[in-house]
């Protein structure tokens, strides 16, 4: 997928929020810090993909179900879970914006010719991103579990 120069400051970014105990909590709505590092990963970025280059919240959550690990946590066995399936077992979905990666002086990982690289799943990488993980965390707006599902509804 063709990289672009910049993103527009509001153009919505999501970050998958797993079910670990700590990352997020649910009822309140908050994420963590943690939420916006990959401890033990060895990622040097932070991870966020394009809203806008997916069908909907729920698509995106559902664009994990190839790894082994969140079918394995959601017990779904070789079958990708849905979006429903995990919701139910804590995943969740955090929403941030580019004006938020830019108002942290912060840029996106880019290309020989200085467009942002755009992934296939409109995967995007903010350099050094964890290290502001805290400002992500208090910038962040944590879906519910309607608002996940509401765009596009899965079963």
């Amino acid at each position: 997928m063709p990289g672009l120069p910049q993103l527009p400051a509001a153009e919505t970014l999501f970050r998958r929020l797993d079910p670990t105990v700590g990352l997020w909590d649910r009822e309140r709505r908050h994420a963590n810090a943690l939420a916006f590092q990959d401890p033990g990963r060895g990622y040097p970025d932070l991870s966020l993909s394009i809203a806008s280059r997916l069908k909907s919240p729920a698509a995106f959550l559902e664009s994990f179900g190839r790894f082994a690990e969140v079918r394995r946590v959601c017990g779904t066995g070789d079958r990708s879970p849905t979006a429903r399936e995990m919701l139910a077992v804590g995943y969740g979905v955090a929403v941030v914006t580019a004006g938020d990666v830019s108002d942290l002086q912060l840029d996106f990982k880019r290309d020989a010719a200085g467009n942002i690289e755009i992934g296939s799943r409109g995967h995007v990488n903010v350099v050094r991103g964890h290290e502001e993980a805290a400002e992500f965390a208090l910038r962040a707006y944590v879906l519910t579990d309607a608002e996940v599902l509401s765009l596009r509804e899965t079963s």
